[in-house]
C-alpha cells in the first residue's frame, strides 16, 4: 500500500504539495471539491499548471476528488455549472495521469431520501460520467456517505452502507467503476467495517483515511484519537484490508491546520499512515 495526503486546489496548493515531497509522500489526492476552477474557461490552463506544479514536487496525483452537489440537493436537482465542473473534473483527473476519482452519491432529499429513486438518479447520472472517464482513461469510485449525529437512521444519505454502493457497480457493470471506502464516513454509520470490506472485496478502489468519535464528520488523524471515546479501530480494518488483497493507496483526508502548522503536520500524516500499515 501507498501512502497519499489529500491537496485542496486552492491558493494554498503548491505550498501543500511542497510539504507532502519534503514529508516523504510520493503520491497526493488532488481535492477539486471546494474550487471553482472548472466554471472559468481558462480551467484548460489551469489544470495544465496543476500538472507542472506536481512535476516540480515530484509527485503523482494517483488520485482525485470531484466537485460535488450539497448533501442536501436533492437527487433530481440538476445544475449546469455543478454538472460542467464533474465532467471537466473528470477530464481533469485523466490529464493528471490519476488512476481513480471520488465522486458523491447523491439522494432523493425531497423524497425522503427514498432508496430507490436515489438509485435510479444516481445510475442515470453514472452512466453519463462513465463515458467521459472512458474516453479520459480514469475511473471513477462511488464514495459511502456519512450518518450525521441526531440523524434517524432510516433517513440516511443515498450510499451510507456497502450494499447500495455494490449494487450500483452490478448494474453499471464497468472496469472504470468501483467503491471508494471512506474510513471515518463509515464510523459515523456504525457500520461493521470488517463486514463491510469484504463485501466490497475487489471493487475497493480508493480510500479516504481519517478518524473520529462517531459523534460527527471530524477528519482526524488516525492514532491520535483515542479508543476508549470510541474512535475506529485500526487493527481489525488495515488486518481486513490485508485479507481482500488490498494494495492500493491509503489517502488521507483530514482536516488541515492553520498554514503554519502544516509543514509539520504533514510529517505527522505520514508518520500516521506509515503506523496504520505497521499494524
Amino acid at each position: 500500500m501507498t501512502n497519499s495526503i489529500v491537496a485542496r486546489y486552492d491558493e494554498n496548493f503548491e505550498l501543500m504539495l511542497k510539504f507532502a515531497s519534503s514529508a516523504g509522500f510520493g503520491e497526493v489526492m488532488v481535492g477539486f471539491g471546494e474550487s471553482k476552477v472548472f466554471e472559468s474557461d481558462t480551467y484548460e490552463k489551469e489544470v495544465e499548471k496543476m500538472g507542472e506544479l506536481l512535476n516540480k514536487y515530484s509527485l503523482r496525483a494517483s488520485q482525485t476528488h470531484l466537485p460535488c452537489y450539497h448533501l442536501l440537493d436533492s437527487s433530481e436537482i440538476v445544475d449546469e455549472k455543478t454538472e460542467m465542473s464533474i465532467r471537466r473534473g473528470i477530464w481533469a483527473s485523466g490529464k493528471l495521469g490519476s488512476d481513480w476519482t471520488a465522486f458523491h452519491p447523491r439522494s432523493a432529499v425531497n423524497k425522503g431520501c427514498s432508496r430507490g429513486v436515489s438509485f435510479e438518479d444516481n445510475r442515470r447520472m453514472l452512466e453519463i460520467y462513465l463515458e467521459d472517464a472512458e474516453k479520459a482513461g480514469v475511473g471513477i469510485a462511488v464514495e459511502n456517505m456519512p450518518l450525521y449525529p441526531h440523524s434517524h437512521n432510516e433517513w440516511r444519505f443515498f450510499g451510507g452502507g456497502w450494499e447500495e454502493l455494490c449494487e450500483l457497480c452490478e448494474v453499471l457493470k464497468s472496469p472504470r467503476f468501483g467503491i471508494c471506502w471512506d474510513f471515518g464516513h463509515a464510523h459515523t454509520a456504525g457500520i461493521d467495517q470488517k463486514v463491510a470490506l469484504r463485501e466490497v472485496g475487489s471493487l475497493l478502489k480508493m480510500t479516504h483515511v481519517h478518524d473520529n468519535y462517531k459523534n460527527g464528520d471530524q477528519h482526524q488523524l488516525p492514532g491520535l484519537a483515542d479508543r476508549q471515546w470510541n474512535s475506529i479501530g485500526w487493527v481489525s480494518v488495515m488486518q481486513t484490508l490485508k485479507s481482500i488483497g488490498y494494495e492500493g493507496t491509503l489517502a488521507l483526508e483530514t482536516i488541515m491546520p492553520p498554514i503554519c502548522m502544516c509543514e509539520n503536520f504533514f510529517k505527522l500524516a505520514f508518520d500516521s499512515l506509515e503506523y496504520l500499515k505497521s499494524l
